[in-house]
């Protein structure tokens, strides 16, 4: 597993997930196709958001690598930007909550969608991660994959997640790491259930499964750090 880890302030943090991609070929003069939709859920019921971005002259046995954004009302345009900048020629997925809530609120549908379980001390709200994969894993990538020029190799798949997003990052990679190849958790709430990341990583030591996974993971200087420090030493010391 190549495992990558820097202390960084939360907005350098996007740009790194243009490192996974080096290898993609750079094509300054490709015209991007751009859509947005919604996709119900059959898991747990909920609406989403789904923006879509690829080059419009890929053809379909191209197979792009794909980058799963989450929170992708925040970070969306932002992430987009930058790929059209460096030219890289890669599916942009991101999934987003229909939602007027703020993101910082408990009320929002990622504190239900992003956590394993419930932490009664920093949400009402928690535990549904596992229906959100199955929404993920059954629904979203399919479609995806029969749709654009996206790869159907999990390793060509990259999930990139922040804060409490960058949780459910770990998370999956722990619990489903043939879902994709390379993982971007930036500033997680590792703290999460009283650092339920740790159980999970045990877990995973026992059965083992990580081995050609790429992790990048940062931390900003307002993020969980001490915390992080501690689940990635471990992760470290066990990998």
């Amino acid at each position: 597993m190549k495992k990558f880890f820097v202390k960084m302030p939360v907005f350098l943090s996007i740009p790194i997930i243009l490192l996974l991609f080096l290898s993609c070929n750079n094509d300054p003069g490709y015209e991007i196709y751009s859509t947005e939709k919604t996709m119900t859920a059959s898991s747990n019921g909920y609406t989403y958001k789904i923006y879509i971005m690829y080059p419009e002259n890929a053809g379909p046995q191209e197979e792009l690598q794909t980058v799963y954004l989450l929170d992708a009302d925040m970070h969306m345009e932002r992430t987009a930007d930058l790929f059209r900048k460096h030219n890289k020629r890669v599916v942009l997925v991101g999934i987003g909550h229909n939602t007027n809530e703020s993101a910082g609120s408990t009320d929002h549908p990622r504190f239900i969608d992003f956590t394993p379980t419930v932490d009664t001390v920093m949400s009402p709200n928690g535990g549904g991660a596992e229906l959100f994969i199955d929404f993920i894993t059954e629904q979203l990538i399919p479609q995806i994959e029969n749709v654009t020029p996206a790869s159907t190799s999990y390793e060509n798949r990259a999930l990139f997640g922040h804060s409490l997003g960058g949780l459910f990052t770990f998370y999956t990679l722990l619990s489903h790491p043939d879902l994709f190849g390379r993982y971007v958790a930036a500033d997680s709430t590792t703290s999460w259930g009283g650092g339920v990341l740790f159980y999970y990583e045990k877990e995973r030591a026992v059965s083992g499964g990580l081995q050609g996974r790429k992790l990048y993971t940062t931390n900003g200087s307002y993020g969980n750090f001490g915390a992080t420090v501690l689940f990635w030493e471990e992760l470290l010391n066990r990998m």
